[in-house]
């Protein structure tokens, strides 16, 4: 194997898993310390200290939850990093819950959720972890950390940008008088970056055609959409082929971008899984992770 070859499969996956935990951590610190600096602009900063307060908290639970995976204890890793996503993804929901804030409850709830977008890069890895170490590796990865580096890179994208994207349109549309509507906005891109994540732990795993073609798909697709917008949102009909600001700059990085991003990893995938150099041996770190994670 060459020295460019061997350096594209050398991480591997309890590698992979101290990486991404600690990424996780490192996000959800300054994550805590952005809620901190953003509820300033709020009448009630102070309401904003129990969402930054729980995000710094869940840093240490993720990269404990990552030591409880590389000994073996599975369920629990996955069950502390599923609290930390249930979280992280409630928290910012609050502010477009289906109903009218009328009441002085309804509020304060609203008050207290933080932006989505801090999280935008720890919502997708650790449901990249969560899968990655609950779905069994029956025979050794091939793909490369330019892979995985290329196809997390896409949904944290999706989900910053799509939140700029939403709340451009929220703020100069009637949007936010539609509550199902900016509900289901809110909801649809944490689904689809969550969606590219699994696709690709699946690309990485013994159902690689799926996750390779699910990967492709949901790129190809969230890159349609983008072009579709690039004159207005068409889902909202008193705002379609209307120009806002950022217009068409925000589709293009909420969703062309990431569609190519995507669309590029699941080729990479379908290239390192069905087209291997001839010279290409598994290594015997690669080995050791199938045995690890049966």
């Amino acid at each position: 194997m060459s020295n460019d070859q061997e350096l594209a499969h050398s991480l591997s996956s309890g590698g992979l898993i101290r990486l991404l935990s600690s990424l996780i951590s490192i996000s959800l610190v300054a994550a805590s310390i952005i809620v901190v600096i953003e509820s300033r602009e709020y009448n009630q900063p102070l309401l904003q200290m129990p969402a930054a307060i729980i995000t710094l908290l869940l840093a240490p639970l993720a990269l404990y939850a990552s030591s409880h995976a590389l000994t073996g204890h599975r369920f629990l890793a996955s069950t502390y990093w599923s609290i930390c996503v249930i979280l992280l993804v409630s928290m910012p929901f609050l502010e477009v819950l289906p109903v009218r804030y009328e009441t002085e409850t309804l509020l304060i709830l609203k008050t207290i959720a933080p932006p989505i977008w801090p999280y935008s890069i720890a919502i997708p890895l650790l449901v990249f972890l969560i899968f990655e170490i609950s779905i069994p590796m029956k025979k050794p990865n091939v793909t490369s950390s330019y892979f995985v580096l290329i196809s997390l890179i896409a949904p944290a994208m999706l989900l910053f940008f799509s939140n700029a994207l939403l709340s451009e349109i929220t703020n100069n549309s009637s949007l936010i008088l539609d509550f199902q509507l900016l509900a289901l906005a809110f909801t649809i891109p944490i689904g689809l970056s969550a969606l590219m994540a699994i696709a690709s732990v699946l690309s990485r795993r013994h159902m690689a055609a799926f996750g390779i073609m699910l990967l492709l798909l949901t790129g190809l697709s969230i890159e349609w959409i983008s072009t579709w917008s690039y004159d207005g949102p068409h889902f909202l009909s008193s705002a379609a082929r209307m120009w806002f600001p950022g217009f068409p700059l925000l589709p293009v990085l909420a969703g062309t971008i990431p569609g190519i991003l995507a669309s590029l990893a699941a080729m990479l995938a379908a290239r390192e899984t069905y087209l291997k150099p001839k010279d290409y041996v598994l290594s015997e770190t690669a080995e050791a992770d199938v045995r690890s994670l049966q």
